[in-house]
């Protein structure tokens, strides 16, 4: 079994738009979050990353087993007046039955070597504290808490 890390392209966005909706799955499902929300097809996933993978501070890649694309990662350059220019961590998701083969760390730094060549000092990322799973990935990767910002959120119903 051969793992790549490559930089996506277009090809590759249904996969990774078909991993993006079981993200949202799972936050449903086993997070019990936006449960009353009903999921866009896979075809709007990848029209959103069709967008953003032709933007110039938007990287994608994707993991291969083989020739099997078995997970991917999300990241992009933006700035505000807090930190600055940082690189955003979006999203990252490995198949189930390619988990715990060093693949989510490979992806990681993979994405960091992205932003340390665009001089980019620090890395934000937004976890649900639910989601004990990526919490302990990024923590392994050098990732630290900051209480900085709360989330709130009001329903209009």
């Amino acid at each position: 079994m051969e793992i790549t890390i490559r930089q996506a392209t277009v090809d590759d966005l249904q996969a990774i738009s078909e991993m993006t909706y079981k993200i949202d799955r799972f936050y449903q499902t086993d997070l019990h979050l936006f449960e009353d929300v009903i999921l866009p097809p896979i075809e709007k996933y990848k029209q959103e990353h069709i967008q953003d993978l032709a933007k110039e501070n938007y990287i994608y890649y994707v993991a291969c087993v083989d020739t099997k694309i078995v997970g991917y990662v999300i990241g992009h350059i933006e700035f505000d007046i807090y930190k600055g220019e940082h690189g955003v961590a979006e999203e990252i998701f490995i198949e189930e039955e390619f988990r715990n083969l060093g693949i989510s760390k490979l992806l990681l730094e993979k994405r960091d070597e992205y932003f340390k060549t665009k001089t980019v000092k620090t890395i934000v990322t937004q976890i649900f504290n639910t989601n004990t799973r990526s919490l302990d990935i990024h923590y392994k990767n050098g990732y630290k808490f900051e209480s900085d910002i709360i989330t709130l959120v009001k329903s209009l119903n």
